[in-house]
């Protein structure tokens, strides 16, 4: 009777993190014994998956530091060299370097917050404001420092949102700078404000170039990019909507995207509304 029990004993004793791919073997007889092996079986995957994601983000994080030190080491080059002879190289030189040294610290800045964010170790600081009159202040901020495209201001009804307000407008943030990255000139981005019951909702709808339904789907993934050459001339990190779904996820709320090639793309976010 106790045999099988023994047998998945020996089995999960040989299973590391070198052969996280190992499954136990399932009883075919419908019991405990059945659905234990089961939810081990299940509870493998999702760590498998979570180590394929560390490693993942590991190699992305690296690579994507790469380029920025590259830049910086060959400039640096450049200054020992003829900085000190060379007036326009010394002014070039560090030009680059103050560019490139912003990148990077953004970049760190992001990456914490990712990190804080699944560990839980990121605090809230809950306060009841108006989403409406929020959604207000982006609307006025985007008009003025983008004149490139033409914003639209939605305001399907008010809902009072007891969240922290510098996490959502960072949230609004990251989903208007998506937008605006992949918005041709002219084109127009939307921000929408709505409640049903006890859910507030809030999206940015744009008219851009749209995403493909193969990459529908991955596009909170962190580093992700569904172009990496143009997105090199945007200057995107890959991580913005991922800080998006962060921050929703810290607020027990839900995010959803919908896009079609060359028609757009809406992302909404709907939040519990304290």
């Amino acid at each position: 009777m106790l045999s099988p029990i023994q047998d998945m004993i020996d089995k999960a004793e040989l299973i590391d993190s070198h052969s996280l791919k190992e499954r136990l073997e399932v009883p075919r007889s419908n019991d405990e014994l059945h659905r234990l092996a089961l939810t081990i079986n299940g509870m493998l995957g999702r760590v498998e998956r979570a180590f394929e994601q560390q490693g993942e983000f590991a190699a992305n994080a690296s690579h994507e530091l790469r380029t920025p030190l590259s830049i910086l080491q060959g400039n640096a080059d450049m200054l020992m060299r003829w900085g000190h002879e060379d007036q326009e190289i010394l002014t070039d030189s560090i030009a680059v370097i103050g560019k490139q040294t912003a990148y990077m610290s953004a970049l760190v800045k992001n990456l914490l917050f990712l990190a804080r964010g699944d560990s839980a170790k990121q605090s809230l600081r809950k306060e009841k404001f108006s989403v409406s009159e929020l959604m207000g202040e982006l609307y006025k901020e985007q008009t003025a420092l983008d004149t490139s495209h033409v914003y639209k201001l939605d305001i399907r009804m008010d809902c009072v949102l007891c969240a922290d307000k510098t996490m959502i407008r960072e949230l609004l943030r990251a989903l208007i700078d998506n937008s605006v990255k992949f918005t041709p000139e002219g084109g127009t981005i939307t921000l929408i404000c709505g409640a049903d019951g006890n859910v507030g909702m809030l999206a940015v709808k744009d008219t851009g170039i749209g995403i493909s339904r193969k990459h529908i789907n991955n596009i909170f993934e962190r580093f992700y990019r569904v172009d990496k050459a143009r997105s090199r001339t945007t200057g995107g990190m890959g991580l913005g909507l991922s800080i998006a779904e962060t921050i929703v996820k810290m607020h027990d709320g839900e995010v959803e995207s919908q896009s079609e090639l060359g028609l757009g793309t809406t992302i909404t976010v709907r939040l519990p509304v304290e």
